[in-house]
């Protein structure tokens, strides 16, 4: 049996692609600060930006990202764009 762990979003701040390491700033609540923290990902995980497979270190700082996790939380299994930070588009 395959479960499916947790789904994280926040907005690119690094890549380090000799590691495999991500690092996205996740949103606070009302009462918390907004917070960094760092995942890492296999060699094979797949990466899904505007529709389109792509290298993670073609990646974009400040894109808005989805990262589906493993069921321990422990990595990262897929990739996904969900958008660009709106003041960061250009026309």
């Amino acid at each position: 049996m395959r479960g499916e762990g947790p789904t994280i979003t926040g907005s690119l701040l690094a890549v380090d692609p000799v590691k495999r390491k991500l690092t996205l700033s996740l949103r606070g609540g009302k009462e918390s600060p907004g917070k960094e923290k760092t995942f890492s990902w296999p060699a094979d995980v797949k990466v899904v930006i505007h529709g389109e497979p792509m290298p993670v270190a073609r990646s974009s700082i400040c894109l808005q990202l989805a990262l589906k996790l493993s069921v321990d939380g422990s990595h990262v299994v897929e990739i996904i764009a969900i958008r660009r930070k709106e003041k960061d588009r250009r026309p």
